[in-house]
C-alpha cells in the first residue's frame, strides 16, 4: 500500500478549515496528526507479522515511531531497549517497500528509552 502523503494532507487541511475535527488544533497537528497515525500502524503490521528477536533473554519492543523530516525521509523508532542493526536494516527495507521509497535513501533512528527510577 502507497499512502499518498499530500492528498492526506490536503484532506486534513480542508476538514480542520472547516472545523470536523471536533476540536481545536495547530496546523502541524492537523497536517501531521493522521500522517504519524499511517506510520504508526504500518509499524505496527511490521513488528507484529516479524517480531524483534530475543537476545540475552530480552525482547525489546519497539513503542511507536514517526516520521521527523523529509529531506531524506527519517523515521524514529522509539524503542524499551536496544535495537540491533539487522533489525533496523529489517525495519528500513519494509517502510522502503511499505511507502514506495524504492531508490531513495531513508534513515531509521532508535532512541531507547530511559529506565524509571523507583
Amino acid at each position: 500500500m502507497r499512502a499518498d502523503v499530500s492528498a492526506l494532507r490536503r484532506e486534513t487541511h480542508l476538514a480542520a478549515s472547516r472545523g470536523e475535527h471536533g476540536q481545536a488544533c495547530s496546523r502541524r497537528a492537523c497536517l501531521f496528526g493522521p500522517l504519524q497515525e499511517v506510520v504508526h500502524e504500518a509499524l505496527g503490521e511490521i513488528v507484529a507479522a516479524h517480531p524483534h528477536p530475543v537476545r540475552g533473554g530480552k525482547q525489546p519492543r519497539i513503542l511507536f515511531a514517526t516520521q521527523a523530516s523529509t529531506r531524506p525521509p527519517r523515521f524514529v523508532l522509539f524503542a524499551s531497549g536496544f535495537v540491533e542493526a539487522g533489525y533496523r536494516r529489517f525495519v528500513e527495507r519494509k517502510l522502503r517497500e511499505r511507502f514506495g521509497f524504492e531508490g531513495t535513501p531513508i534513515e531509521v533512528s532508535v532512541r531507547v528509552r530511559e529506565k524509571r527510577k523507583r
